[in-house]
Protein backbone atom coordinates (compact mmCIF):
# COMPACT_ATOMS: atom_id res chain seq x y z
CA UNK A 1 0.00 0.00 0.00
CA UNK A 2 2.80 2.37 0.83
CA UNK A 3 4.39 1.73 -2.56
CA UNK A 4 1.15 2.58 -4.38
CA UNK A 5 0.75 5.83 -2.47
CA UNK A 6 4.34 6.75 -3.22
CA UNK A 7 3.89 6.01 -6.94
CA UNK A 8 0.68 8.03 -7.02
CA UNK A 9 2.41 10.95 -5.32
CA UNK A 10 5.33 10.78 -7.76
CA UNK A 11 3.04 10.75 -10.79
CA UNK A 12 1.08 13.70 -9.37
CA UNK A 13 4.33 15.66 -8.94
CA UNK A 14 5.40 14.85 -12.49
CA UNK A 15 2.01 15.87 -13.84
CA UNK A 16 2.14 19.17 -11.94
CA UNK A 17 5.69 19.81 -13.12
CA UNK A 18 4.73 19.07 -16.72
CA UNK A 19 1.92 21.63 -16.53
CA UNK A 20 4.29 24.28 -15.24
CA UNK A 21 6.95 23.52 -17.86
CA UNK A 22 4.66 23.28 -20.85
CA UNK A 23 1.83 25.77 -20.46
CA UNK A 24 3.53 29.00 -19.26
CA UNK A 25 6.76 28.36 -21.12
CA UNK A 26 5.74 29.85 -24.45
CA UNK A 27 7.73 32.35 -26.46
CA UNK A 28 5.24 35.11 -25.75
CA UNK A 29 5.45 35.25 -21.97
CA UNK A 30 9.23 35.54 -21.69
CA UNK A 31 11.01 38.84 -21.25
CA UNK A 32 13.08 40.15 -24.14
CA UNK A 33 16.80 39.50 -23.76
CA UNK A 34 17.93 41.99 -26.40
CA UNK A 35 16.69 45.56 -26.43
CA UNK A 36 15.50 47.47 -29.46
CA UNK A 37 18.13 48.14 -32.12
CA UNK A 38 18.22 51.92 -31.86
CA UNK A 39 18.63 52.04 -28.10
CA UNK A 40 22.21 50.81 -28.21
CA UNK A 41 25.17 53.15 -28.73
CA UNK A 42 26.83 50.45 -30.85
CA UNK A 43 23.95 50.55 -33.32
CA UNK A 44 24.19 54.33 -33.53
CA UNK A 45 27.90 54.05 -34.33
CA UNK A 46 27.15 51.41 -36.98
CA UNK A 47 24.50 53.62 -38.59
CA UNK A 48 26.89 56.58 -38.63
CA UNK A 49 29.60 54.43 -40.21
CA UNK A 50 27.24 53.29 -42.97
CA UNK A 51 26.21 56.91 -43.63
CA UNK A 52 29.86 57.96 -43.73
CA UNK A 53 30.69 55.13 -46.14
CA UNK A 54 27.79 56.11 -48.37
CA UNK A 55 28.91 59.74 -48.45
CA UNK A 56 32.50 58.75 -49.19
CA UNK A 57 31.52 56.36 -52.00
CA UNK A 58 29.22 58.99 -53.52
CA UNK A 59 32.07 61.50 -53.38
CA UNK A 60 34.50 59.03 -54.94
CA UNK A 61 31.99 58.36 -57.73
CA UNK A 62 31.61 62.10 -58.32
CA UNK A 63 35.40 62.58 -58.51
CA UNK A 64 36.25 59.51 -60.59
CA UNK A 65 36.57 61.44 -63.87
CA UNK A 66 40.25 61.77 -64.69
CA UNK A 67 41.30 59.54 -61.80
CA UNK A 68 43.56 56.65 -62.79
CA UNK A 69 42.00 53.21 -62.23
CA UNK A 70 44.60 52.26 -59.62
CA UNK A 71 43.92 55.41 -57.63
CA UNK A 72 40.18 54.81 -57.82
CA UNK A 73 40.50 51.23 -56.59
CA UNK A 74 43.01 52.35 -53.97
CA UNK A 75 40.65 54.95 -52.51
CA UNK A 76 37.77 52.48 -52.49
CA UNK A 77 39.92 49.98 -50.57
CA UNK A 78 41.13 52.68 -48.16
CA UNK A 79 37.55 53.75 -47.41
CA UNK A 80 36.27 50.17 -47.03
CA UNK A 81 39.12 48.85 -44.89
CA UNK A 82 39.95 52.04 -43.01
CA UNK A 83 36.47 52.62 -41.63
CA UNK A 84 36.09 56.12 -40.17
CA UNK A 85 39.80 56.82 -40.62
CA UNK A 86 39.62 55.85 -44.31
CA UNK A 87 36.59 58.10 -44.81
CA UNK A 88 38.39 60.96 -43.08
CA UNK A 89 41.46 60.40 -45.26
CA UNK A 90 39.35 60.53 -48.41
CA UNK A 91 37.66 63.78 -47.43
CA UNK A 92 40.89 65.29 -46.09
CA UNK A 93 43.29 64.25 -48.87
CA UNK A 94 41.54 62.59 -51.79
CA UNK A 95 38.53 64.81 -52.44
CA UNK A 96 40.44 68.05 -51.91
CA UNK A 97 43.26 66.88 -54.16
CA UNK A 98 40.75 65.97 -56.89
CA UNK A 99 38.92 69.29 -56.48
CA UNK A 100 42.18 71.17 -57.01
CA UNK A 101 42.78 69.50 -60.39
Amino acid sequence: MNLTAQAAGESARLAARALVDVIPGTQYDRAATVGPFFSSWVSIVMILLVVMWGAAFASIAAHREGMPPRALIGWIVVVMVGGPIGVALWFRIGARHRAAD
